[in-house]
This record gives C-alpha cells, sequence and structure tokens, in this order.
C-alpha cells in the first residue's frame, strides 16, 4: 500500500493442496480404528480362555497377561491392566 495515496500497489498469496494430507490423516485414522477394533477382540479372546496366557519381553517383563494369569499368579483381577500390561 502507498502511504501517501493508500493505493494498493503489490499483493501476495499463498496456496498449498492439501489434497494428499487429507488423505493420509483419513487413511491414519482408518488405520488406528482398525488397530483399535483389533486390540479389543484379541484381549477379550485371550480373557475368554480357562487357560492362563502371557507374554514376556526380553527382559522378562510380562507385557500381556488374560485374566486367567491374574488369577493363577494371585496378580487379582484387572491388575495387569494397571501395570502396563494388554
Amino acid at each position: 500500500m502507498n502511504p501517501d495515496s493508500g493505493d494498493i500497489v503489490g499483493a501476495a498469496a499463498y496456496l498449498e493442496d492439501v489434497t494428499e494430507d487429507e488423505r493420509l490423516y483419513r487413511q491414519a485414522q482408518e488405520w488406528s480404528q482398525k488397530y483399535q477394533v483389533q486390540s479389543a477382540m484379541q484381549k477379550t479372546l485371550l480373557n475368554s480362555l480357562p487357560l492362563s496366557v502371557m507374554a514376556v519381553d526380553s527382559q522378562g517383563r510380562i507385557t500381556v497377561i488374560n485374566e486367567s494369569g491374574n488369577v493363577f499368579f494371585q496378580m487379582g483381577e484387572g491388575r495387569a491392566d494397571r501395570h502396563g500390561c494388554e
């Protein structure tokens, strides 16, 4: 803008195509939903088994344990969830 006359003497514009970003965002949301459904199904299946099931990592930490395992190892129902196990 010209300070003397107030006339516009130039302009700038910035445009960005976000089509690919939107596609990737929607795909990530879809994968996240699928993961959550699969995770819930796995947890339901493991907890429905009458056997103790657990997984440990390379340091010997329990990473997954089902409810039968909680009872067998006297951790109490739901306790593994509070300790970061699935």
